[in-house]
């Protein structure tokens, strides 16, 4: 399985970056604005686990709407990464990269935001 927004753009267009927040946890992963809950941690594989992001990605792309006329969405990931949650990450980031999905992470070594 391999999702490639980014060649969206060799049909015309421009792409636009929309830019959205993952909480990476040691029992799940949090899309969006606390939207999309992914179990996590339970013996998922890593196909599995990216089969499950770019299904919640394509639910939230579906939210965005439509794009001005002319361009196109391309999913950008900031991975907010907490204790435990590093595997997850580790096993997402590499299948973002293959997608075009560009990422970028924090690591919250305090766990702040716990929801």
């Amino acid at each position: 399985f391999k999702k490639t927004w980014a060649q969206r753009g060799s049909r015309g267009g421009i792409g636009l970056e929309k830019k959205f927040e993952v909480q990476v946890f040691a029992d799940r992963l949090i899309v969006g604005n606390a939207d999309l809950v992914l179990p996590a941690g339970r013996g998922e594989s890593r196909d599995e686990l990216a089969n499950d992001m770019s299904q919640a990605i394509s639910i939230l792309e579906r939210s965005w709407g439509r794009p001005p006329a002319n361009f196109y969405w391309i999913p950008a990931v900031h991975f907010v990464v907490h204790p435990g949650g590093n595997e997850h990450y580790a096993r997402l980031h590499p299948k973002l990269r293959d997608w075009g999905v560009y990422s970028t992470a924090e690591f919250d070594l305090g766990e702040k935001r716990r929801q």
